[in-house]
């Protein structure tokens, strides 16, 4: 999976970019963002590295982007979209989950996710695959997610 290359990368030592002298031109937030792979920061297919670097933390779902032309751009999409999303399962309850404004990314663009922040843990599954469908109310600026989230995989699993 070319995300888990990504994240042993972002192991490495990538991580987001820091702040940037002003531009003369802001980045124009692009129509839409693909979200093309996904998987819990604590899942064992994810590099140890990576899931160290997540340890203690809330349990987020990684989410890889499709589409890449710089960090200011990721985070200009981000911040015009909606962020807002659901996951969904056939017999489970939805869950809602948020992303930040920009992402996790290595300065080559090779590491490039936004992370989402579940916010009703209590409702998640994670033994089960759901849907992620985003909300998109902000039509200019559309999330278009073309991968489902696989059931947690932990380190016992592995074996």
């Amino acid at each position: 999976m070319k995300f888990l290359l990504a994240a042993c990368l972002l192991a490495l030592g990538c991580s987001a970019p820091a702040a940037s002298s002003p531009s003369a031109t802001e980045p124009v937030a692009a129509a839409r963002l693909t979200l093309d792979e996904l998987v819990w920061s604590d899942d064992a297919r994810l590099q140890p590295g990576l899931r160290r670097h997540f340890d203690g933390e809330r349990v987020l779902l990684l989410a890889h982007v499709a589409e890449w032309d710089g960090f200011p751009a990721l985070k200009a999409f981000t911040a015009a979209a909606d962020r807002r999303f659901t996951l969904q399962a056939p017999g489970h309850p939805p869950v809602q989950a948020v992303t930040g404004t920009g992402g996790l990314t290595s300065a080559d663009g090779r590491v490039r996710f936004v992370s989402l922040w579940i916010t009703d843990v209590e409702a998640l599954d994670r033994s089960t695959t759901y849907t992620v469908v985003p909300r998109n109310e902000v039509a200019e600026h559309r999330w278009i997610v073309t991968a489902t989230v696989p059931p947690l995989m932990t380190v016992s699993d592995e074996g």
